[in-house]
């Protein structure tokens, strides 16, 4: 049987939350490593009291709150002052070596805090987001944050407390259908510790998820990504469930994961073979052969907990290889920053600026940071200038000749018609990449 420890790297692994981390790159990635990081080694001060581990479960922590704030220190801390609490070593929580940790944590933070006081709190005068005179120290310690819960902060946009539990209904596939009893038996034991059947006394990983979700539930902006760091905690807790517990699980949930990891290869037989068709078989017969192995897999599985394991495994690794190798090649062909900061990185033109179509996209893969164009008169811009418009606004431009033509669409936010091939085209933009020449 697959052991507990690399059950959960699978499980984590094979999360559509860590797949879209690895396809769509974003501070929490950086985040849920360092916080991970962090946890590790403040077990091994736990269980060891060394205190090399606690300087190295500071630096992780640094590096965790330079990747995004106070919520670098926040989940380590419930994790662990959770688990001391629950566990009956509550007089830990005042161990004097605790302040160890804020040795190299300062170290780390103090040249980004003398930046954001020299930038911000020295200049009052200054505007940011409509604030006069923000405090950049207090922004990056609390406001970006917290100010989100006590609604300091001016983000918003009007989320409703359950908007995690949806996403996570997507982001934690295929493992959300067993989280759902590994979280109850975790509570559960919480309250019936003293019994024999409960889970081995560890309250890192529950602390660890349940506090930070809740805090997070409650902010006044979320976007999916911002509970990924949270999903180790849910792997281990979904692991060590199924190591003890699989023989347990009734066999129509069993035959309902097999349904759920069917739903996905579906799928990526539809984008093979009608989203964006493929243009030779050799996916396809790598798919047939994988798929022949999940079964073979689930017929050679020694126990139950590997015949939940190695199909979904096997499942969801399909789809994630479909959607890597395939749908997103093709559907970032739609995004015209990327295709015109690559266009622009393989011509060097002497200067470029965007007018109505932006995208850090555009910054990333042209290798240089684009200004925009609005505010400036363009009519004194020199000729060779070139400029990324739309469509309706290519003939409010100077003198131009047209350099290259893109499709548009905003990708993140799919449609049925936009997957259509017969109906994409009603769904596109066209954006230009311009270049300016001499008035005649």
């Amino acid at each position: 049987m697959i052991t507990g420890r690399y059950c959960s790297h699978s499980l984590l692994g094979t999360t559509q939350a860590f797949h879209l981390m690895s396809n769509d790159v974003r501070t929490d990635g950086l985040l849920t490593s360092f916080v991970m990081l962090s946890i590790w080694q403040l077990s091994e001060y736990l269980q060891k009291k060394n205190k090399t581990a606690l300087l190295m479960a500071g630096i992780c922590i640094g590096g965790a709150m330079l990747a995004k704030g106070p919520i670098g220190l926040f989940i380590p801390a419930v994790a662990v002052g959770g688990h001391l609490l629950f566990s009956g070593q509550w007089k830990r929580i005042f161990d004097p070596w605790w302040l160890l940790l804020l040795v190299p944590c300062a170290l780390l933070l103090a040249p980004m805090c003398y930046g954001l006081y020299m930038q911000f709190d020295l200049h009052p005068e200054k505007e940011v987001y409509g604030l006069k005179g923000p405090s950049g120290i207090g922004f990056f310690f609390w406001t970006q944050s917290f100010g989100r819960i006590t609604g300091e902060s001016h983000w918003s946009n009007n989320t409703p407390w359950y908007f995690f539990i949806q996403s996570m209904l997507w982001d934690l596939q295929p493992w959300v259908l067993l989280f759902i009893p590994t979280l109850w038996k975790r509570i559960k034991d919480l309250f019936q510790k003293n019994k024999v059947d409960t889970v081995p006394s560890e309250w890192i990983t529950l602390c660890g998820f349940i506090i930070p979700f809740v805090a997070l539930s409650f902010s006044g902006y979320k976007l999916p990504h911002y509970i990924f760091p949270l999903f180790p905690f849910a792997a281990v807790m979904i692991a060590a469930y199924l190591v003890h517990f699989a023989e347990r699980l009734p066999r129509w949930l069993e035959f309902t994961q097999l349904g759920i990891i069917h739903l996905l290869l579906v799928a990526s037989v539809l984008i093979m073979f009608w989203a964006f068709p493929v243009s030779s078989y050799w996916l396809p017969l790598l798919f047939l052969l994988l798929y022949a192995a999940l079964w073979w897999w689930r017929s050679v599985a020694v126990d139950t907990a590997d015949r939940w394991l190695l199909p979904s495994l096997m499942g969801t690794l399909l789809f994630q290889i479909v959607l890597g190798l395939h749908f997103y090649p093709q559907l970032l062909q739609y995004q015209s920053t990327s295709m015109a900061g690559k266009y622009i990185a393989e011509h060097h033109p002497p200067s470029v600026y965007w007018h109505d179509k932006f995208g850090f996209a555009l910054d990333y893969y042209s290798g240089r940071t684009i200004p925009n164009s609005y505010g400036l008169p363009l009519d004194t811009l020199s000729p060779g200038t070139w400029i990324l418009v739309f469509e309706n606004t290519l003939a409010a431009m100077p003198p131009h000749k047209v350099i290259r033509e893109f499709e548009d669409f905003p990708v993140t936010r799919l449609s049925r018609s936009f997957l259509d091939p017969k109906k994409r085209s009603q769904k596109l933009r066209k954006v230009y990449l311009i270049e300016l020449v001499k008035r005649e």
